[in-house]
């Protein structure tokens, strides 16, 4: 994709030209199409969490006091979750314990209105996995932990046409978790649900699409939701529930991966000045909460 006006090259998801300020339309439009999706599938899964959890006769589907994920035995004090305790990883005649920092990615939008929250893994240098969907609109972006302190991420890594990027926030010093490092397509991958106590094990990869910084692979048969794949004893990848197949990582690791686009930058390019900024902006002054 290319400016009209100065003819360089520009990233599809941008909606104005970096160089020269000029407008693009076929951005703004895929923006706004992905903006109505998002609210349309936030919509969607509201209703489908309240048929679930309120409707008469149903039982609660949240988790009970025994459940390891939510247990506050299995915490540690930088918000770490031991798996060890929950999986036995058996890799020949040696076992793999790991601790993987979970918390929940929180979007605020420009009138300070919470737009997503999900949860994620994070790296031991503050590494979060964040699809692209998730990302528009969202002015501000912070990491809760599971003790509740938010902490800001600032930036992150987004290639052209990657469905997901390496976002990172500042952990104030290294997390008992393992880092992000590139996958190794020939070897095993263990993969673990960050909200249940599945697993199973990827032996082979298929790779569906080669993107940037991530290859999605293709996943027959294997169990659907939110979870990393480990390699190694460290995160290599990672699925979602909301997309198909998964995404393991092919960029730099962890001590040489530098940020290469700020959130303020990002939100700049996708989202300011858009119809659906305007909107927001308007509704919050009518409403007072927008200063």
């Amino acid at each position: 994709m290319h400016c009209e006006k100065c003819h360089i090259p520009v990233k599809p998801y941008f909606a104005y030209c970096p160089n020269c300020g000029a407008r693009l339309d076929s951005g703004i439009q895929s923006i706004r199409a992905l903006f109505l999706v998002v609210i349309l599938s936030a919509l969607l899964i509201s209703a489908v969490i309240f048929w679930i959890f309120f409707a008469p006769g149903r039982e609660t589907g949240l988790p009970g006091k025994s459940s390891d994920l939510f247990d506050s035995s299995n915490r540690f004090l930088d918000g770490s979750v031991d798996f060890s305790t929950r999986f036995n990883f058996p890799f020949g005649q040696q076992s793999m314990d790991v601790r993987v920092a979970i918390g929940r990615v929180i979007l605020y939008d420009i009138a300070g209105n919470p737009v997503l929250e999900r949860m994620v893994a994070a790296s031991e240098s503050g590494w979060v996995a964040i699809p692209l969907r998730w990302c528009i609109g969202g002015e501000r972006w912070v990491f809760r932990t599971l003790a509740g302190e938010e902490l800001e991420i600032f930036g992150g890594i987004i290639g052209d046409y990657d469905d997901v990027g390496l976002w990172q926030f500042k952990p104030g010093g290294p997390l008992s978790t393992p880092p992000v490092f590139p996958a190794d397509p020939d070897r095993p991958m263990t993969w673990v649900s960050l909200d249940s106590d599945r697993r199973a094990e990827l032996s082979g990869v298929s790779v569906l699409a080669e993107q940037q910084n991530m290859d999605r692979i293709r996943l027959e048969g294997f169990p659907k939701g939110l979870g990393v794949f480990l390699q190694d004893q460290k995160i290599v990848g990672w699925t979602f529930s909301d997309l198909q197949g998964g995404y393991v990582w092919k960029g730099l690791d962890e001590k040489n991966r530098v940020v290469e686009v700020g959130v303020a930058d990002f939100y700049r390019l996708t989202f300011a000045g858009s119809r659906e900024e305007q909107f927001i902006i308007a509704y919050a002054e009518n409403d007072g909460s927008l200063a």
